[in-house]
């Protein structure tokens, strides 16, 4: 990813929108200084909204609201969780963290098809999530969910940026800034 693009992404996620990343996501993306990032990698085969229970649940134990109890009781993230009940458990995350959070989601086009729609159908949905997506997509072409996907996201004015083989392999002046700056953060801020 070069500087322009890095630069897109940051103003992009400041201004709470959707980035969309062709090629894999880089181990370290440039999000905004200080910001917390949910990292979720999206695997072929996985169950139905996988990998936005994942996302709920680590949301939960970053905050430490495992147990958290809702309006209707128990936050329910695992199986038969409903859509909602995910979406309040990821946005708790986004309430708990003042300086900002993103929501990444890692080969996303891998996901199964009621993750690609229900990320889908919150985007479309201002207020949905309180958390700027970073959607990652890899392999050529798109179809099905996952086209649709990316195509709203741009719709709705998603930044789109390319991360590169280059981008991998950073060159050494890049990787001891990038180093510093995880060095700088203490333990809560690395989560």
């Amino acid at each position: 990813m070069n500087q322009l693009d890095a630069h897109a992404m940051q103003r992009a996620l400041t201004e709470g929108h959707p980035v969309l990343v062709r090629g894999e996501l880089p181990m370290v993306l440039p999000i905004p200084p200080g910001w917390a990032a949910l990292r979720v990698r999206c695997e072929e085969g996985s169950k139905p909204l996988g990998p936005l229970r994942e996302a709920a649940s680590r949301a939960l134990q970053w905050i430490g609201e495992e147990h958290a109890i809702d309006s209707i009781g128990m936050m329910r993230v695992g199986e038969g969780a409903r859509p909602e009940a995910l979406a309040r458990a990821i946005n708790r995350l986004a309430a708990k963290t003042p300086s900002g959070c993103a929501l990444l989601f890692d080969q996303v086009n891998h996901a199964d098809h009621e993750t690609l729609a229900l990320l889908r159908r919150w985007l479309s949905m201002p207020g949905s999530l309180r958390m700027p997506v970073v959607l990652g997509f890899t392999g050529d072409p798109l179809s099905g969910e996952a086209q649709a996907l990316f195509d709203t996201a741009r719709e709705l004015g998603a930044v789109e940026v390319v991360a590169t083989a280059q981008a991998a392999t950073a060159s050494s002046a890049d990787e001891g800034q990038w180093g510093a700056a995880l060095q700088a953060m203490g333990p809560e801020e690395l989560m």
